[in-house]
């Protein structure tokens, strides 16, 4: 049903569009969806074979959109980090430090639906593995600057 859906829909929009569009569908579903009957039904073979089919189309797009996506996640906590640093107002930093424990958590489930999509599908981005670099990096940053709020909070 999928793939005779997939044919009507292509017959009617330009290729290119299309693919994007899907792509980027496809790929919003993997990254947020959490009901395990939506994610069972992204594993299901057939399911995974046009996936592939879509994704095959052109994969070097698809990985920049990811990793541009992602690279806007890291910027983000940087963003939040920086102003952390910065903030003189012990409330307003401990709101700052909950907002980059939450987008911290979020980047991480985030890539782990990523890498979970990519074994699924198996392909391979280079880049994931530079990113989970980042992400300790991150955490490590993270759990610093909470450190150093407490000791200012003791003060």
């Amino acid at each position: 049903m999928v793939p005779l859906s997939f044919n009507k829909i292509q017959s009617q929009v330009p290729e290119k569009e299309l693919l994007v569009l899907c792509q980027e569908y496809i790929k919003r579903i993997w990254m947020i969806e959490k009901d395990v009957s939506v994610r069972a039904f992204l594993k299901n073979k057939e399911i995974i074979e046009v996936q592939n089919q879509l994704f095959s189309q052109d994969l070097k797009t698809f990985s920049s959109s990811i990793k541009e996506e992602m690279n806007q996640k890291l910027k983000e906590m940087e963003d939040i980090e920086y102003a952390i640093r910065f903030e003189g107002n012990q409330s307003e930093r401990d709101e700052l430090s909950k907002q980059l424990t939450n987008k911290y958590e979020e980047f991480e489930e985030f890539l782990d639906n990523i890498s979970e999509m990519y074994q699924q599908l198996n392909m391979a981005l280079i880049f994931l593995q530079e990113l989970q670099k980042k992400v300790k990096q991150i955490k490590q940053k993270i759990d610093d600057l909470q450190e150093q709020i407490k000791r200012l909070e003791m003060m």
